[in-house]
């Protein structure tokens, strides 16, 4: 039971050792390829492999999909069901966030410098100030209207998380980090910094499936912020679909 939306691992083997691994694990122990499309790591989510599915489009495998969402507002929600889930039954009551929307998109430009864009870190800084004035805060008992940051790339969300500890000691670390990382995690407020900023800048990591969007966007109950150059996100696919959508239902920055 649970959701072939979520996350695949992030697998840094090789084309070949890729290859060597599904001829040892798999071929030479008489299996199949379709054994290897349906449990292999490298080639689907943990749903898929616990319910025997190949991740390819229709087989789910035997396993039962999760179709109810109780996290997120709908204003939220409704994405990730356009993005993923046609038949998803949104459980939630509309809330206004304590800025008003429950999605905002912040245009950021910068530039790369050691695989982090610090112009988006500046801008994630003023966001928190922005949010904690409003009534946010960084900790609770009962993570009430607590905040999240996050990035896809490993190297952002350090530097996130370097920047964002030094100047409030009281930032928790499972509040901070990586898509794959907040994976099961949920917060009032996520923050996501994308750090793309140039049109050359490879938007094949978020885009490649819209799992990874799906996942970032549902950890937040009631208002999500994207963070980065929007001009070079609406060339890639789900992230088009994501600031065409900020723009329809949000606020844009």
């Amino acid at each position: 039971m649970g959701d072939p939306w979520q996350l695949e691992p992030i697998v840094s083997l090789s084309d070949e050792e890729k290859e060597v691994y599904r001829e040892r694990a798999f071929l030479s122990r008489d299996l199949t390829d379709s054994d290897f499309d349906r449990y292999s790591p490298t080639a689907c989510t943990a749903y898929h492999r616990a319910a025997g599915g190949s991740a390819k489009e229709g087989d789910l495998g035997n396993g039962i999909t999760l179709k109810q969402h109780y996290r997120s507002v709908p204003e939220i929600a409704s994405f990730c069901a356009r993005l993923c889930y046609s038949d998803m039954i949104i459980q939630t009551s509309p809330k206004p966030s304590l800025l008003g929307a429950n999605l905002i998109a912040c245009h950021v430009e910068g530039t790369i410098s050691e695989h982090t864009n610090v112009a988006e870190i500046d801008r994630v800084e003023t966001l928190i100030e922005e949010l904690l004035k409003a009534g946010y805060c960084l900790n609770s008992p009962e993570n009430h209207n607590t905040i999240g940051v996050i990035s896809p790339y490993r190297r952002q969300a350090d530097a996130l998380t370097e920047r964002l500890q030094s100047r409030w000691k009281a930032f928790p670390n499972d509040s901070l980090g990586t898509v794959h990382r907040f994976q099961g995690g949920q917060k009032s407020v996520i923050i996501l910094s994308t750090r793309q900023c140039q049109s050359t800048d490879s938007l094949w990591f978020i885009n490649r499936r819209p799992n990874l969007l799906n996942v970032a966007v549902s950890r937040a109950r009631e208002l999500f912020i994207l963070v980065g150059n929007l001009d070079v996100l609406l060339t890639g696919d789900y992230t088009k679909q994501l600031v065409e959508y900020i723009e329809q239902f949000g606020e844009v920055r």
